[in-house]
C-alpha cells in the first residue's frame, strides 16, 4: 500500500486548534499518526477505489436518516 503524503499532511494540517480544543486537536493528531502507523504494517490493505464508493452508495440509496 502506498500512502498519500500530500493528502496526510493535509488533513493534519486542518486539525486546528484554538485555545478551548488544544487538547482535542493533540489527540486526534495523535489519533492520526497511530491509523497512519497500523495501516503501513497491514501488508493486505488495499486501496480505496471508485467501484467500492459505488457500491457502498448504491448499498446506502435511498436511506433517510431521523433526527434524534
Amino acid at each position: 500500500m502506498q500512502l498519500n503524503l500530500s493528502a496526510w499532511a493535509a488533513i493534519h494540517a486542518a486539525i486546528q486548534s484554538d485555545d478551548a480544543d488544544e487538547e482535542e486537536a493533540i489527540v486526534l493528531k495523535l489519533f492520526l499518526d497511530f491509523i497512519t502507523t497500523e495501516a503501513l504494517k497491514d501488508k493486505s490493505l488495499q486501496p480505496y477505489t471508485v467501484a467500492m464508493s459505488d457500491t457502498a452508495r448504491h448499498l446506502i440509496a435511498g436511506v433517510i436518516l431521523e433526527n434524534e
